[in-house]
C-alpha cells in the first residue's frame, strides 16, 4: 500500500525521502523508484519503538530532498490483544509505536509545514481507533491517539490551507490481513496506494479505503453501546493473526 503510494509520487518526478526501521531492507525499493521516475530517493534510519527525535527527521528529509512538501506518515505494530494484556511491556511499546510516536512525528512534520507556509500532512491510522474493541482495544488505544491528532491539525492548519489527510484503511490484502479469507470486497495494496496518492494531491481531509469502509465505520460509531459491547467484530481478525502466529516457526 505505502510502495505503491511511493510509485504514484516517483511517477510525478518527486524526490522522496523513506523513514525506516531496516535501511538495509529499503534499498530495494530504490532502483523500483528511480525507474518509476523519482530523481532522488534517500533513506533516513527511523525506529518508532524508542525515542527517536521527529524533528531532527523532518530537517534530514528536508536537508536531502532540497525541499519537503508532503509527509506521509504510516507505521504501525498490530500485536495480539491477549499478549498485550498479559505484558506490561509490550502494552508500552504497541501505544509508542501505534500512538505516541505517530502523533510526534505529525506535530513535527504540521510545525515545519506551518513555519514554511504550505505543505500536505497525511497519516494511516484505523478504524480500531474509532471504537474499542473486544479483540483490538490495545492496538486500537494508540490509533485512536493518531486519529484524533490528525483531526486537531486539520482545524488548526486548515487557516494557513495546509491539508491534513486522516487515511481509514480496511480490506486490503497486505502481510497484516494474510490469515483472512479473501472475497470481493478486498482490494489490492496497488489500488490502496493510488487512492492514496490521489487524495493527497487533492487535498482531502479523509479517505476511506475500500470506499464503503465509510459507512461501516459511521455504524461503528454510532451503535448504541448495550447493543457494541455484545458483538463480536475484528474477532476473526484477531484469531487469524493469533493461528499464523502460533504456526510460524520460531528460531
Amino acid at each position: 500500500m505505502v510502495r505503491s503510494t511511493l510509485l504514484g509520487f516517483a511517477g510525478d518526478g518527486a524526490a522522496l525521502a523513506l523513514a525506516v526501521r531496516s535501511i538495509e531492507k529499503a534499498r530495494a525499493l530504490i532502483p523500483e523508484l528511480e525507474r518509476a521516475g523519482a530523481p532522488v530517493v534517500h533513506l533516513l534510519a527511523f525506529d518508532a519503538a524508542v525515542d527517536e527525535a521527529p524533528e531532527a527527521m523532518i530537517e534530514a528529509a528536508e536537508s536531502a530532498l532540497g525541499g519537503l512538501d508532503a509527509v506521509l506518515v504510516a507505521h504501525g505494530s498490530l500485536v495480539d490483544q491477549i499478549d498485550l494484556e498479559t505484558d506490561l511491556a509490550l502494552q508500552e511499546r504497541s501505544i509508542r509505536v501505534n500512538g505516541t510516536s505517530a502523533v510526534r512525528v505529525l506535530i513535527a512534520a504540521a510545525r515545519h509545514f506551518e513555519t514554511q507556509g504550505f505543505g500536505t500532512l497525511a497519516g494511516i491510522t484505523s478504524g480500531a481507533g474509532e471504537r474499542g474493541r473486544r479483540s483490538t482495544y490495545g492496538y486500537g488505544m494508540g490509533k485512536g491517539m493518531m486519529t484524533a491528532c490528525l483531526s486537531g491539525l486539520r482545524a488548526r492548519l486548515q487557516v494557513k490551507g495546509i491539508p491534513v489527510l486522516t487515511i481509514f484503511p480496511c480490506f486490503v490484502d497486505t502481510p497484516m490481513t494474510a490469515p483472512l479469507p479473501k472475497k470481493m470486497r478486498w482490494i489490492t495494496p496497488r489500488d490502496a496506494g493510488e487512492k492514496i496518492h490521489r487524495a493527497m494531491k487533492r487535498g482531502q481531509d479523509t479517505l476511506y479505503v475500500p470506499g464503503w469502509w465509510r459507512f461501516a465505520l459511521f455504524a461503528a460509531r454510532n451503535t448504541p453501546e448495550w447493543i457494541w459491547k455484545r458483538m463480536r467484530a475484528e474477532e476473526k481478525l484477531a484469531a487469524g493473526l493469533r493461528a499464523k502466529r502460533d504456526s510460524t516457526p520460531r528460531d
